[in-house]
């Protein structure tokens, strides 16, 4: 991206412009297709109800008007509600599942992925957020490793110089560093 195409669109924040073009034609696709459908079978109701041997009257062209709105007014809602349950379960579903993986992360499992199958920003999200978490449970492992090693040389210097107050001071202070990361589940 060139820097005045960023800069226009700092200047111009309500822009539209398409993230995933592929996938959001494919989305605007599948919603048009339930009302194209819906639209060719009202065209083939009207002329199948209209008759091509006699004379069409005008009170017959308006009933046929009529019928042909009703159903272009039908395949309109049967779109929308078609479109509308396909984007809420595109977007629902994977909802769902980062909200497990967080309720499993909010109460210290670490090995909790956010696993998303489409191929969209909400996986670049999740891939994100997984190889966070893989940071998060190497820098724990860390964090108790250096906590038993600090024990030992502090317990080995308490064994061999007695009891010394700083010493219980920093033995109290690395139990409290254990207690803090040993909330965490990481295998």
């Amino acid at each position: 991206m060139s820097q005045s195409e960023s800069q226009s669109r700092r200047k111009n924040p309500r822009s539209f412009q398409l993230v995933d073009r592929g996938f959001q034609f494919r989305m605007v696709w599948r919603a048009t297709l339930p009302f194209l459908f819906s639209l060719g079978f009202a065209a083939i109701v009207v002329l199948w109800f209209s008759d091509h041997d006699e004379p069409v009257s005008p009170r017959s062209l308006r009933w046929m008007a009529l019928l042909g709105l009703a159903l272009i007014g039908l395949a309109a809602f049967a779109g929308g509600v078609w479109s509308m349950l396909l984007y809420s379960s595109r977007v629902a579903g994977p909802l769902r599942s980062l909200d497990r993986a967080l309720a499993r992360l909010e109460a210290g499992d670490l090995t909790a992925r956010f696993q998303v199958r489409q191929k969209d920003e909400l996986r670049q999200h999740a891939e994100r957020m997984n190889r966070s978490l893989l940071s998060m449970q190497e820098r724990v492992r860390r964090v108790r490793q250096f906590c038993r090693y600090a024990r030992g040389v502090l317990e080995e210097m308490s064994a061999k110089g007695g009891k010394d107050e700083r010493l219980e001071k920093m033995l109290d202070l690395v139990s409290a560093i254990e207690a803090s990361v040993g909330d965490f589940k990481l295998e």
